[in-house]
């Protein structure tokens, strides 16, 4: 392990992310994590990000955020040189996406540059997770189902319910005769008791569940999980080379790089972008070229079918791939409290 003057971090947080006095000038050196310098104009950009992007730093001083906002920029710093030692390509934000990102949280003042570090940074970030951390996370049945039982999952996947309902003031005998009906109600507007104490899977059955001293009837009719196709998608995934660039005068040229064959069935399975390509295609199409990231892909429908699978067994794929991303941000400190390890890393005292 190499030593230095500065302080070398390594498990201990609260030494590593000590706080700081903000300096007069942006341009200080503020932290290394191997090479790569981190200044205080980098902390002060993720402030200003942050106070747009998350409610918990909106009214709280940049002396009071800046051990977290040091903690934030470390770790894209190790994501970086992550990605660089594992050979990935660079990544390289559109800016239409950009732009988007900019206008969706009132970003308009803030230099592109600091917006575009930030969203490169969180792209890795994803990439990095998914690919490294979420494969190893191992589900039992009991946690999918016990997941399965908070209104907060069902809100994940903005789902919808279709229902019977009735309310008793004593526990019922029997069905109930009066009931009130609703279709497609949005499972905000449903009472977490319900999820806690019926079964999703018992459709078209009655079930029963109290809440604050009231005896309720539940019969679930359907659900419907807009994300959820029903058709299956025999594709091919073009990975392009773009050779030249548009122009007004004639279109951006493009080489096929690398054929993947891939059958998807829900919108997790591409990018939001291609996934929108993929609905409105016919077989035998392809569509246009598209940039997600700094690569370009079209997408080749050779064909669409229906699904012979269950919707229910549908539904429970989506709330295990959302678990799973739960139980993988969950994961994350600890990860990279343990990848520190491997980095050398600096925090610079005033």
């Amino acid at each position: 392990m190499r030593l230095t003057s500065y302080r070398l971090l390594t498990l201990s947080l609260a030494l590593f992310f000590a706080p700081l006095a903000a300096a007069p000038h942006s341009d200080r050196l503020v932290a290394m994590v191997e090479k790569n310098p981190i200044m205080e104009s980098e902390l002060q950009d993720r402030f200003a990000i942050n106070r747009l992007t998350q409610p918990a730093f909106k009214n709280v001083p940049y002396d009071v955020a800046r051990s977290r906002l040091m903690e934030e920029v470390c770790l894209d710093k190790m994501n970086e040189v992550l990605w660089e030692r594992m050979g990935f390509s660079m990544l390289r934000p559109s800016l239409e996406q950009v732009t988007a990102f900019k206008n969706f949280y009132g970003m308009e003042q803030l230099a592109d540059s600091s917006v575009i570090r930030f969203y490169t940074a969180k792209l890795r970030e994803n990439e990095i997770s998914r690919g490294m951390i979420q494969p190893h996370i191992e589900l039992t049945d009991l946690e999918i189902n016990t997941f399965s039982r908070q209104k907060q999952a069902w809100q994940s996947l903005d789902a919808l319910w279709s229902f019977r309902l009735a309310f008793f003031d004593a526990k019922p005998e029997g069905e109930p005769e009066h009931y009130k009906r609703f279709e497609q109600v949005s499972v905000d507007k449903i009472q977490p008791a319900i999820f806690r104490q019926i079964d999703w899977h018992k459709q078209g059955q009655w079930q029963y569940f109290r809440d604050d001293g009231e005896y309720g009837a539940f019969y679930l009719e359907a659900i419907n999980v807009p994300s959820i196709s029903l058709q299956k998608y025999n594709i091919e995934l073009l990975v392009l080379q773009q050779e030249a660039p548009g122009t007004d005068d004639a279109p951006a040229t493009f080489s096929i790089s690398r054929t993947i064959p891939l059958i998807v069935s829900k919108a997790t399975d591409l990018s939001p972008e291609l996934w929108e390509n993929l609905t409105q295609m016919t077989a035998g199409e392809t569509c246009e070229p598209t940039q997600i990231s700094s690569q370009w892909y079209q997408i080749h429908l050779i064909e669409a079918t229906g699904i012979t699978e269950s919707y229910d067994n549908l539904v429970e794929a989506q709330l295990t791939d959302i678990l799973r991303q739960k139980k993988t941000e969950e994961r994350l400190p600890s990860w990279y409290s343990e990848m520190k390890k491997n980095f050398y890393i600096q925090i610079i005292e005033p």
